[in-house]
């Protein structure tokens, strides 16, 4: 594929991709879903053209969300994990270690949300610290329970990586090798 429809594909999907974002403002009810699908997209680009485009993508999502959703906690979840995720699970399914490669998934994704929490309270002004919220022990079932909701999106998501693979993959390449 020539550069111009490398950068095609790349504005396509960004735009999708930013067009979920914008719809946070719209469906509040789909905060983290939307973000979660909106970097799911990034994924054709992973697999169409590499790491280092749908980083630029991820790039691009992320500014235009800060400016364009409404939903501020939308895109600083889509900023802290759910856009950059689909790039790094590239990375980590090469390792051969199926132990490390959870574990690795795990600790990136409960540092991810680390930040978010952090940034949530100082940027959007929540109204509790953070060490208030550790002693709640509904603080722990949630972090037990987003782990789970973890674990099921990484395996939806390769659910997804398969069947592009096996069915999308070749209408798209029909398309853009015409």
């Amino acid at each position: 594929m020539n550069n111009n429809g490398k950068t095609a594909l790349c504005g396509m999907t960004t735009s999708i991709s930013v067009s979920l974002m914008f719809l946070t403002g719209i469906l509040p009810a789909l905060t983290y879903t939307l973000p979660a699908f909106a970097g799911a997209i990034l994924i054709i680009l992973v697999i169409e053209l590499g790491n280092k485009w749908a980083f630029m993508s991820y790039v691009s999502v992320s500014i235009l969300s800060i400016f364009l959703a409404a939903d501020k906690e939308a895109a600083l979840i889509f900023i802290a994990f759910f856009g950059y995720y689909p790039i790094l699970k590239n990375n980590i399914e090469k390792i051969k270690n199926k132990f490390l490669r959870i574990l690795l998934k795990l600790l990136t994704f409960n540092f991810s949300m680390s930040i978010f929490i952090f940034l949530t309270i100082k940027l959007i002004s929540f109204p509790r610290d953070i060490t208030e919220l550790m002693y709640l022990p509904i603080y722990w079932f949630v972090l037990i329970f987003i782990n789970f909701i973890f674990i099921l999106y990484d395996y939806v998501l390769s659910g997804f990586i398969i069947k592009y693979n096996k069915t999308i993959k070749n209408t798209i390449n029909k398309i853009l090798y015409r």
